[in-house]
């Protein structure tokens, strides 16, 4: 099963900048070939587990700890270090050690993720002052660990080529759909109406967490292997990986100026997504007159069932540019997906029609709604999910690569005759990019919703 969905990527070699064309052929790629992909897809599962987990847990936590404000208190305890540990990472990007990097930043996040889920399964014992402080840190250390990882970890699929990073971005789609899912069992479980649903609940929480750690260490183990393989070796020998700058903003200046286009692109994706998704959608309820809706449409499961749909089209987008025509169908670009900035921004702005979509869909107690429809809403879903995942992926794999952003051939004019690979800085500055439509997005959500209460 593995060898075939690995076969879905094609494969590009450290050196090389276009893909092998395997179209034509099935056979199974070799075992190097297949470490590389696997090892970037469990780096991508990792790079958004803890988050995941987090909102996996907030439900629990939240009725464990008697504060209105803990939501908040949580997000922001993750999106503000996450988003400064990134800033720095970035400008220490130049001759840091990736691959220790990359160690080091899955260890980080074990350990906090052990503890959540013990904290989970014994929170009565606790105070809910020390529950409150104690979830937080984990929250932070996690989110210090996640940065280090999407920075180095991105960088270094770039180097391997477009292959790779969309085995990251698939990994990373994977991840919300099995959230997803356990979010749904978790309601199940609750509306059971059982004694002990709060046990099983406490112990869902507690099994879900060890999982997530089990995962981070087979992803560290996974990647040590890679490291000592002669290719990962000589990647990062040729690249000068580990040549320190003594002019780092510079350098970041000179990357910034070559894939800055192709990450305005990514941030407008993200910042559309997070100023609706999930702080309006969440709110539209089912349309059907609730003595005729499904269990599935009820109050209680329409907003979890709306998280899968949004998830499980983010993951089709992001394994959707790995699906490649025959050669006659290709463009000059070498294949059928965008790759100028020009055509993913446009793209992205497009999506910006969706937020007044969606503040017109059902939402009860506000404006009269034009989209009372269910298909309607969840085609929106649809849409919405595969396109942010869709335009992330091209952006990665596009602004990486030397084929498509040509800027990126340009020598760098770094002062004292510095020697810097602009390939790798620069997936990490995209992940900055990323990183900080995320943040715009976060800010956003706050305004719409204000501006969803004043029309009322």
């Amino acid at each position: 099963m593995f060898s075939r969905m690995f076969q879905r990527f094609k494969y590009q070699s450290v050196n090389e900048e276009q893909d092998v064309d395997t179209h034509e052929t099935l056979d199974p790629p070799p075992p190097t070939q297949r470490l590389q992909i696997t090892t970037f897809f469990a780096l991508g599962i990792s790079m958004l587990l803890p988050w995941n987990t987090l909102i996996l847990a907030l439900p629990f936590f939240d009725d464990a700890i008697p504060y209105d404000f803990f939501p908040s208190a949580l997000s922001a305890a993750f999106t503000i270090p996450n988003f400064l540990t990134l800033a720095f990472a970035t400008v220490t990007h130049a001759g840091s050690d990736l691959d220790a990097r990359v160690k080091r930043s899955l260890m980080l996040m074990t350990i906090p993720l052990g503890a959540l889920g013990f904290l989970a399964y014994i929170s009565a014992t606790f105070k809910p002052e020390f529950l409150f402080v104690a979830v937080l840190a984990c929250a932070t250390s996690t989110a210090v660990g996640c940065a280090y990882l999407q920075s180095a970890g991105t960088a270094i699929a770039s180097l391997y080529g477009p292959a790779h990073l969309k085995a990251i971005f698939t990994g990373q789609g994977i991840v919300a759909v099995v959230v997803s899912v356990f979010q749904i069992v978790l309601q199940v479980i609750s509306n059971s109406g059982q004694n002990d649903a709060a046990t099983a609940n406490a112990l869902t929480m507690l099994i879900s967490y060890l999982t997530s750690t089990l995962i981070l260490a087979i992803s560290a183990s996974i990647f040590y292997r890679l490291s000592k393989t002669a290719a990962f070796v000589e990647m990062v020998s040729i690249n000068k990986l580990k040549t320190p700058s003594r002019h780092p903003l510079e350098l970041m200046k000179q990357v910034n100026a070559r894939v800055w286009h192709y990450g305005s692109a990514v941030m407008l994706d993200f910042a559309t997504t997070l100023a609706v998704f999930p702080t309006i959608t969440v709110l539209v309820r089912s349309a059907q007159p609730i003595e005729s809706q499904p269990n599935l449409l009820h109050a209680s499961y329409f907003p979890l069932i709306h998280f899968l749909t949004f998830n499980v089209a983010d993951l089709a987008g992001r394994a959707l540019p790995s699906i490649e025509l025959p050669s006659r169908f290709k463009s000059e670009a070498g294949t059928i997906h965008p790759t100028s900035s020009k055509a993913l921004i446009t793209i992205s702005a497009c999506r910006v029609i969706f937020i007044p979509l969606f503040l017109a869909s059902n939402i009860p107690n506000t404006a009269p709604s034009f989209l009372k429809n269910d298909d309607v809403f969840f085609t929106l879903m649809v849409l919405f999910g595969a396109t942010n995942g869709y335009i992330a992926t091209n952006v990665f794999t596009a602004g990486t690569n030397e084929q498509h952003n040509t800027k990126l051939t340009e020598p760098l004019s770094i002062p004292d005759n510095e020697q810097h690979n602009a390939k790798d800085i620069g997936a990490s500055v995209l992940v900055f990019y990323l990183t900080a439509g995320l943040s715009v997005g976060s800010i956003l959500s706050f305004i719409v919703p204000t501006f969803l209460r004043s029309i009322n």
